[in-house]
């Protein structure tokens, strides 16, 4: 209960900082309405608070007073990607790479705007000029490996996690989706060593809870499988009721599996 009470109160403080933040810029906008700053800098704390609508608000205001904002188009782009406003995300990235040719996140954002729009070839374009401005970023890699996964190129998918793994260990959704790419090339186990690697570090993840099932399964481990669907229902989210229901009956069958080989073995 200490822990609880400790998170509630970390989170109430972090949000009445970025209120105090907000409050700030206000009165700096009060005294100087044509403060461009201001308007990106409340636009940053709107954001981080969560208020994404002011936090666009204020981008935009901030750009009409200083069109030449490279991070006001960067997140005010990064927003409409949020929102799925891609063609606009698209444009305001443009418009900062227009303004900073180097921009390497612009690219990259802008990469992941042209993949969910199904643009491969504009998409994998960007990801290599973020790489060549930035060849240390994790999330270009990450982002690369998950349009490569799209694609169904899981070799180049598993390489990019890899390396979005040696730049940033142990992050839970390069580990899960190189999973997910170990999984679809048949190599089982390396899928439940991601797998287990992300439950270490998130013990009650549904996801990788069914994955592992899956692949446990499709490695012939029925007992070890059955037991990692029975964690993907218990910490599955209520919206997956139809898919809880599904894996109940997968469970009840490799139940059937295991009884019947301790039978046979019985006989014997």
């Amino acid at each position: 209960m200490a822990t609880v009470e400790k998170a509630f109160d970390e989170g109430t403080e972090r949000v009445e900082q970025f209120d105090q933040t907000i409050s700030d810029w206000t009165k700096v906008l009060e005294m100087d309405p044509g403060d461009a700053d201001a308007y990106y800098n409340r636009g940053v704390a709107y954001r981080e608070k969560g208020e994404l609508e002011q936090a666009m608000s204020d981008y935009s205001k901030a750009l009409e007073i200083d069109p030449a904002n490279v991070w006001a188009y960067l997140d005010r782009g990064i927003g409409c990607l949020v929102t799925g406003q891609l063609e606009q995300a698209i444009s305001d990235f443009t418009k900062a790479l227009e303004i900073d040719p180097e921009y390497d996140k612009a690219y990259m954002n802008r990469a992941v705007a042209y993949s969910i729009e199904g643009q491969m070839e504009q998409a994998f374009c960007d990801y290599a000029k973020a790489l060549e401005l930035n060849p240390e970023d994790a999330s270009t890699y990450y982002n690369r490996g998950l349009a490569y996964s799209v694609m169904g190129e899981w070799d180049q998918a598993i390489t990019d996690f890899t390396k979005s793994l040696e730049i940033r260990p142990g992050d839970t959704n390069a580990l899960f989706n190189r999973g997910l790419a170990y999984e679809e090339k048949g190599q089982w186990w390396q899928a439940i060593s991601d797998y287990n690697e992300t439950l270490d570090a998130e013990p009650e993840n549904a996801s990788a809870w069914h994955k592992k099932g899956d692949a446990l399964r499709n490695a012939g481990k029925y007992y070890d499988a059955i037991k990692a669907y029975e964690s993907f229902i218990k910490f599955a989210l209520p919206e997956s009721a139809e898919e809880v229901e599904e894996i109940k009956r997968v469970v009840k069958d490799l139940k059937n599996r295991v009884r019947g080989k301790y039978e046979e073995v019985a006989h014997c």
